[in-house]
């Protein structure tokens, strides 16, 4: 019974030692090292609202695969013996790009949790989903709206308080190139309120940005919402 219990002991332990994650931490344009299994798959995944869209890497010796329900990616590795460290991009639906220094390990599984820390002018961004008019995220075009909208953002809402106006005034315009951005001050009812990027949704809205998603009896807040001329 003890020797039992002494090897049940040492398969839970190995057990916990493979299933541990790897956490990483960083910024959009940073960079990050984890060890990638090469006796089997290692699965990386993007903590919060964000998911991963692809991998970008030349002469890899892992196969990526991507899960379209979670957004995690799955490396397996397809080399012949040992390989060499590599390095490539992660590419994020929202259009931030993370580096990465991947080491091959010889393990069966490895899990990286990435954590993206993104400034709040970056992660309010709100973008269309297909078929509101409708910018997917395979259309390359969001970096482009997020410098753009997070431009608008510094000029006429960031460190600003919304002026008393009636609801859906708007205050300020903005476009670059074929983008325009309106600046509305929005105001909940008196029983206060959600104000949800959805509700301004049409056809050629690209993005909505909502300064303060939660407000309370009557207060007003900056939603920022852009358009994409054909």
């Amino acid at each position: 019974m003890r020797i039992f219990s002494l090897g049940l002991a040492l398969c839970l332990t190995v057990s916990a030692a493979l299933a541990a994650p790897q956490s990483k931490r960083t910024a959009p344009n940073g960079t990050i090292s984890f060890d990638a299994a090469m006796g089997g798959v290692t699965r990386i995944s993007l903590a919060g609202e964000d998911r991963i869209k692809e991998i970008v890497a030349s002469d890899s010796n892992f196969e990526p695969k991507s899960n379209p329900e979670t957004g995690d990616v799955f490396l397996r590795y397809i080399g012949k013996g040992n390989a060499p460290p590599e390095d490539g991009f992660i590419v994020t639906e929202r259009g931030h790009t993370i580096n990465y220094a991947l080491k091959p390990k010889s393990t069966t599984s490895e899990t990286v949790l990435v954590t993206l820390v993104v400034p709040k002018v970056a992660e309010a961004v709100d973008i269309a989903p297909t078929g509101l008019g409708a910018v997917s995220a395979s259309d390359g075009h969001i970096p482009e709206i997020t410098a753009f909208l997070r431009s608008v953002i510094i000029s006429h809402v960031d460190g600003k308080s919304p002026p008393k106006r009636r609801s859906g005034t708007i205050i300020a315009r903005a476009k670059q190139g074929k983008l325009r951005a309106r600046v509305l001050v929005v105001r909940a009812g008196s029983g206060g309120g959600s104000i949800r990027p959805q509700a301004f949704y049409k056809n050629g809205v690209v993005s909505v940005f909502v300064d303060t998603p939660n407000l309370a009896p009557n207060a007003r807040t900056f939603v920022i919402v852009v358009e994409q001329r054909s």
